[in-house]
This record gives structure tokens, C-alpha cells and sequence, in this order.
């Protein structure tokens, strides 16, 4: 009896829980368009009134492109599906180590080797958007595309599907919550540019592994499966694949090779003077202040 009523509480968060998600993912699309088709109007009668105000229009095509699906993850709905994903699912032991020790390692790298941003605040630091260069409306199909393949089919299949298609997904879609709460945190001036860059590139890395696991088991449930009674099956496998191409793209071509080289530029990002003690451990050089 407790069992049912356990499972009947889960069942209703999650289902919940996507509909908040899905909801917010479509609000921040709109907010989008709007935000964006608003700001136009208002570039017309700037640039008319003042044709050299280049480094405002700037900042506000930055306002546009930091709205964004993943402000969802904002809300405390993320954080709290990502506790109810860790105890009602069978999240591997590996999975829950990396979720504490990557973001750990980047607070540490923050504050010991980049000063927590100290010399980019002390330059004047502005909110940059995750992609500085060549961002327009595709990027935002890009996000909508990537949240829906990513989270939100992947949270229904913790509602709708049987357990073992729910449980073959839930470490990839615990280890996506952990990036969304973690890239929330790093968003702060605290934080060095190209160490929020890392949140995604090593949770995206990390994931391949666990989605490459989610493969194997959807293609053993769907071979093993009567052809006739598949339909779930067939569903966990397709999700598995789509999943292991979209994030395969976004880790070797998106992240590495379009958004990183825009975070190395050291005169627009300067970073903490620091030596390297037996040429191991970064030493902040504190003289040099």
C-alpha cells in the first residue's frame, strides 16, 4: 500500500514537473520573439538618434540571446527533479560521483586558478551571451531542438513509459539536470568565462558515456521485444539514437569548434597572473595586484 502511494506521489511530481518544463520551454520561446522584435524597434529609433551607439546595441543583442530555454533551470522545479531523479531511479554510483566531483573541480579551478574572476570584474565586467558570434533565430530552434530531444522527451518517458524504458534514460536525463542547475550557478561575475564554457563540455563528455550505455540497453529491449507489442521498445531506442547524435554534434562541433575559440581571447576575457608551484599546482600571484 505505501508502495502504491510512494509511486502515485512520484508519478504525479513528474508528470508535474513536465508540464512545467514543457510550459516554460515554450514561454521562454515566445519571450524570444517578442523580446527580440521589441528590441528591433527600439535599435531603429537609437541608431537613428545616434548612429555611434555600437557598444549599446552590442549589449542589447547580448539581453536577447541570454533568453533562453535553459532559464528554466532558474526555477526550483530542476533542482528538485534532480533529487527525485537520484532517489526513485537506478543512477549509476559513477554517475552521482561525477555530478559532485566535475562541479567541485570547477569551483576549485574558479577560484584557485582564475581568481574568481577578479580581473574581469576589475576591467568592467558585462554579461556576455553563450554564443557571442553569429547567434540570430536559428540559435533558439537550436535550444528549443536540443531541450525537447534532450529533456523534455526523455522526462515524459519517466511518466508514461515502463520502468525499464524510464530507468534506461533517467541517468542521461539526471546527469542534463545537473548541467542546467550548475550552468545556473555559473552564470554569476564570479565565475571566468571559459569556466563556464567547461560546465557544458565536460558534463556534454561525460554523458556520451552514459548515453552510449542507453543505447545498448534499448537496442537489447527492442531485440528482445515481440515485433508486435515494440512500441515502446522502439520508442527508447529512437530517443537513445537521436540523443547519441545530437549531443555527439554539439560536444565536437558546437561546443569545440564554434564556442570555445570565441573564450581564448585573453584581451577580452584577462585572467589572474599565477605561477605554477613545482610546475604542478597554480600559485594566484597576489603581487601582481
Amino acid at each position: 500500500k505505501y508502495l502504491e502511494v510512494f509511486e502515485m506521489a512520484r508519478f504525479s511530481f513528474l508528470l508535474s514537473a513536465t508540464i512545467i518544463v514543457v510550459a516554460n520551454a515554450f514561454a521562454g520561446a515566445s519571450s524570444f520573439v517578442s523580446r527580440r522584435a521589441r528590441i528591433r524597434q527600439e535599435e531603429r529609433g537609437f541608431n537613428m538618434s545616434n548612429p555611434g551607439g555600437a557598444e549599446e546595441k552590442e549589449l542589447k543583442n547580448s539581453e536577447i540571446e541570454n533568453l533562453s530555454v535553459v532559464k528554466s533551470a532558474s526555477s526550483p522545479i530542476v533542482p528538485l527533479l534532480t533529487i527525485t531523479l537520484a532517489c526513485t531511479r537506478p543512477i549509476p554510483v559513477a554517475d552521482c560521483f561525477f555530478s559532485i566531483g566535475y562541479p567541485a573541480y570547477l569551483y576549485l579551478a574558479n577560484r584557485f586558478r582564475f581568481d574568481q574572476n577578479a580581473p574581469g570584474i576589475a576591467k568592467g565586467w558585462i554579461k556576455t551571451p553563450q554564443l557571442r558570434e553569429g547567434a540570430g533565430p536559428w540559435f533558439k530552434n537550436y535550444l528549443l531542438t536540443f531541450g525537447t530531444i534532450g529533456v523534455i522527451f526523455p522526462l515524459a518517458a519517466q511518466v508514461f513509459a515502463p520502468r525499464s524504458i524510464a530507468d534506461a534514460a533517467a541517468p542521461h536525463l539526471y546527469l542534463i539536470m545537473c548541467q542546467l542547475v550548475m550552468e545556473t550557478a555559473a552564470r554569476a561575475p564570479e565565475f571566468y568565462p571559459l569556466a563556464q564554457l567547461l560546465v557544458p563540455i565536460g558534463f556534454n563528455a561525460y554523458r556520451l558515456l552514459s548515453i552510449r550505455t542507453w543505447l545498448g540497453t534499448a537496442w537489447r529491449s527492442f531485440g528482445a521485444a515481440p515485433r508486435q507489442r515494440a512500441v515502446w521498445e522502439a520508442f527508447g531506442l529512437a530517443l537513445a539514437c537521436a540523443n547519441a547524435v545530437v549531443w555527439t554534434y554539439n560536444l565536437f562541433v558546437f561546443l569545440l569548434l564554434r564556442l570555445l575559440p570565441q573564450y581564448i581571447n585573453r584581451d577580452e576575457f584577462p585572467e589572474a597572473k599565477v605561477s605554477w608551484k613545482g610546475q604542478v599546482f597554480p600559485v594566484l600571484d597576489k603581487k601582481s595586484d
